[in-house]
Formats: structure tokens, C-alpha cells, sequence
């Protein structure tokens, strides 16, 4: 719960570092960017991985929690592969 917090907080934060456009504000809105990665991976991202084993019968648990995890690496490689594309000035240049 307090993770989530924080989150809205930062995000906020990166919101309202974001709207100027000096050194010190781009700093700010990293910083808020880092922290919301910390607080992310200290509260909500272990869940996805914990609820991969717990949500299938015992039968079909290496089987269920295998297919989770493949699902998770390919969306997780595809975002990874394209993001990027996305935001390069030499391609479709939409900025971040």
C-alpha cells in the first residue's frame, strides 16, 4: 500500500519537474524517475512474480507458471525492442 503511495508521489513529482525546462528541474524529475523505480521494485513488482506460483492448482503449477513467465519475458522483450524506436529522434521521434 505504501509503495503505491509513494509511486503517486513520485509520479507527481515527475509531473510537475517535468513542466520546466532548466538543469536543475531535469535532475529533479531523474531523481523522481529513480526513486519511483525503487519503490516500484520494493513493493509492487515482486507481486506478479509471487502470484505466478500461488494462482494455479498444484497440478498444473510448473505448467501455469512456466507459461506466465514466457508471456512476461516476451511482452518485456517486445516493449524493450520498441520503446526505444520510439523515442529516437531519428525515428518516429515521439519524445519523452
Amino acid at each position: 500500500m505504501w509503495g503505491c503511495v509513494a509511486m503517486l508521489v513520485f509520479n507527481i513529482g515527475l509531473g510537475a519537474t517535468g513542466s520546466a525546462d532548466t538543469p536543475s528541474s531535469h535532475s529533479a524529475a531523474l531523481a523522481m524517475i529513480i526513486l519511483w523505480i525503487i519503490s516500484y521494485g520494493l513493493s509492487t513488482a515482486p507481486i506478479g512474480f509471487a502470484s505466478a506460483g500461488e494462482t494455479s492448482t498444484p497440478r498444473l503449477r510448473a505448467k501455469t507458471t512456466s507459461f506466465n513467465l514466457t508471456v512476461f519475458a516476451a511482452v518485456y522483450l517486445i516493449f524493450q525492442w520498441t520503446v526505444p524506436y520510439m523515442i529516437a529522434p531519428d525515428a518516429a521521434n515521439l519524445g519523452v
